[in-house]
């Protein structure tokens, strides 16, 4: 009887492309390759325009930053759904004689309930720092009426009736007047 015939063998290195499996066998899954994150640096604006298909996630992530803490900078929602051409604040706000704001209370009020009767109220020796009494802002692309006034704290009618506008329609450059409600 005949020896049975033998199939060539042959050996692929392991560095060698796989072929697409035939028959529809699944073919193994290549190794799962992390993609880098570019990290950029804060503009010295210390703001981002929002870009198309970004979100608060990919934002952070691109800046190195926490999503709580631009949620925190913007006044934003617990999950913010992000418009084109929207801007964020990169950065903590400054208290305005340049410091940064502390993040807690330096002393708790006491309730005026707690207090003896006899006590008299006595008033802070020291004045807060008076505001100052108008802004000039000059709009930046992207910049909307509505992201003017979250950056002031004030309405969008005050920023009406301050600049006499007939409506709320702002262009990159235009300079408006700011009354600052801090």
């Amino acid at each position: 009887m005949p020896a049975p015939a033998t199939k060539p063998t042959t050996t692929v290195p392991a560095s060698a492309p796989v072929a697409p499996a035939v028959s529809g066998a699944p073919r193994p899954a290549a190794p799962a390759m992390p993609v880098p994150t570019v990290v950029e640096p804060i503009p010295a604006s210390g703001q981002h325009v929002v870009q198309p298909k970004e979100n608060l996630y990919s934002v952070a992530r691109r800046f190195s930053l926490r999503p709580a803490d631009i949620v925190a900078w913007n006044n934003l929602p617990p999950n913010p759904s992000l418009r084109i051409g929207q801007v964020l604040r990169l950065t903590a706000p400054a208290a305005e004689n340049g410091a940064v704001a502390p993040s807690a209370p330096v002393s708790k009020p006491v309730p005026a309930a707690s207090k003896p009767a006899a006590t008299p109220a006595v008033a802070p020796a020291v004045a807060a720092p008076a505001a100052p009494a108008s802004v000039r802002h000059t709009v930046l692309a992207g910049e909307t009426m509505y992201s003017v006034s979250r950056k002031y704290g004030v309405t969008i009618k005050q920023i009406m009736e301050w600049n006499s506008k007939p409506d709320f329609s702002v262009k990159p450059g235009e300079v408006l007047v700011i009354k600052p409600a801090k």
